[in-house]
């Protein structure tokens, strides 16, 4: 490298330095110090190019400061390639470009949409021009900036996160950023109670809005016959989404003798990547069949102008049922007839590996979080399946049969016999009482029959597993 003055015919010198580096000469500035700065930046610029490797930051971020005709030149001599430039561009315009791959990936047409508008948002609240000025710590004060001035919910604050996320990497994948700056920022965590907590309709409220239903008069495109399959077939076969339902044709039942299937097809509602084949079930099958008789195969199964206001036309049905829209539980809304159907499902036994698939989610946690919700009376017949863990054939008739209280179990060296006040050992001289105190029993004279030992009365006997009781003498005893 060479730095240098070239002098005008009359021996005087030019103002500017010059400096010669990488076979070409370059203007620099009238700042000797400054010229040779910028000499080497070039230099280095040259060796990550023979290298075949990246520019770091600190080279990308120089290049971002220059003029446009300086980079243009850089361009033009084969010091930067596309990778370089597009490093440098404009944030809005590499927005254009993910958007642009999304549609090329065929995402849904909501996150299309919303996805680019959160990151805009963000980025120009946070002043970002270009994508090299993205850092973890500003989206981190943004994130929580926005939740104190307008009070955003945590679910909110992660879609943004997520939308971020996804931008980074896209930018990383293509070359524009050395590495992801957002990698290690993990999901908010959600200790919030749902805006819009969904519930589960009971069993009575489905009959009485199914059969209520079918004699009300038309409404929101759809007549009382129309909607009660409708519902009907989203709480008994499918759970289908609102705009799955609406988008349904004829040619997508398909009726095989006492079978049937409902298919939702690629690109309708979130599935994009593939069809879903669900089974009907079989009670349903007359009632469909009745129902598309007359219909062609590209027909709507539910034609009418519900679109955007299944909520709406759901609420006016349910007050017509008399049955609650808010209770104390959560909203009756559509999407909640979704949950209704998953949440039977599952009581019902459903492994979890059907249900995340008839549900049609990529990820089990979504089903599991926000889908399931399991009944006291599934949770009881699911601990009395369980195997009993103790030895039967050493227990005599009637072993631990306590009045009104059911098999009564505890720890024992020997079979215990009794009800809930008198608590019989046999074959033992000692009981060691196991309690919250964890205190031994006094050993008590033998009465009787030498083979048993009487206990005093128990002032307090209760169990506290199904398979384990918790035995709690009175004071004289533990």
């Amino acid at each position: 490298m060479r730095v240098f003055r070239r002098y005008k015919k009359d021996g005087t010198p030019y103002k500017k330095w010059y400096v010669e580096v990488v076979g070409f000469r370059w203007a620099g500035f009238t700042d000797k110090r400054l010229t040779e700065e910028l000499g080497n930046r070039i230099q280095r610029l040259s060796d990550f190019l023979e290298a075949g490797s990246r520019p770091d930051k600190e080279c990308l971020a120089w290049l971002a400061s220059l003029s446009n005709s300086f980079r243009a030149l850089l361009e033009k001599r084969g010091l930067i390639d596309a990778k370089n430039i597009g490093a440098i561009k404009s944030v809005q315009t590499h927005l254009e470009e993910w958007k642009q791959s999304l549609i090329n990936k065929e995402a849904s047409e909501r996150y299309t949409r919303e996805a680019p508008a959160r990151v805009r948002r963000g980025l120009n609240e946070m002043g970002c021009v270009r994508i090299m000025d993205l850092k973890a710590s500003d989206l981190q004060n943004w994130l929580q900036q926005k939740r104190r001035r307008d009070g955003s919910s945590t679910d909110t604050l992660n879609n943004y996160l997520s939308s971020f996320k996804a931008f980074a990497s896209w930018a990383t994948r293509s070359g524009y950023l050395p590495e992801n700056p957002l990698r290690h920022i993990s999901d908010l965590n959600n200790t919030e109670a749902p805006r819009h907590p969904r519930r589960v309709s009971k069993p009575e409220e489905i009959t009485k809005l199914i059969e209520t239903t079918l004699n009300q008069p038309f409404h929101h495109g759809l007549t009382g016959r129309q909607r009660f399959v409708l519902y009907y077939l989203i709480l008994s076969t499918s759970g289908l989404r609102w705009k799955e339902a609406r988008l349904a044709e004829v040619k997508d039942l398909r009726f095989n003798h006492d079978s049937g299937t409902l298919t939702v097809r690629r690109g309708v509602g979130k599935a994009k990547k593939k069809e879903s084949i669900l089974p009907l079930l079989k009670e349903t099958i007359p009632v469909l069949q009745s129902y598309i008789e007359d219909k062609e195969g590209t027909d709507r199964i539910f034609p009418g102008m519900w679109k955007g206001r299944g909520a709406e036309m759901l609420r006016a049905d349910l007050e017509a049922a008399g049955i609650e829209y808010l209770t104390a539980d959560g909203y009756l809304d559509f999407h909640s007839l979704r949950k209704t159907f998953i949440s039977r499902m599952a009581n019902a036994g459903t492994p979890v590996a059907i249900l995340k698939e008839w549900a049609r989610h990529s990820d089990i946690r979504t089903t599991m979080r926000h889908y399931v919700s399991i009944d006291q009376s599934a949770m009881s017949d699911a601990v009395e399946k369980l195997p009993s863990v103790l030895p039967a054939e050493q227990l005599p008739a009637g072993f631990g049969m306590a009045e009104n209280r059911g098999p009564v179990y505890g720890p024992f060296t020997g079979p215990i016999r009794g009800t809930a006040g008198d608590v019989l050992l046999q074959n033992t001289s000692e009981y060691a009482c196991i309690t919250n105190k964890r205190k031994t029993p006094e050993v008590l004279n033998q009465k009787g029959d030498p083979g048993l030992l009487m206990l005093e009365r128990a002032k307090r006997f209760e169990p506290s597993t199904p398979t384990l009781a918790r035995w709690c003498p009175d004071s004289a005893i533990c």
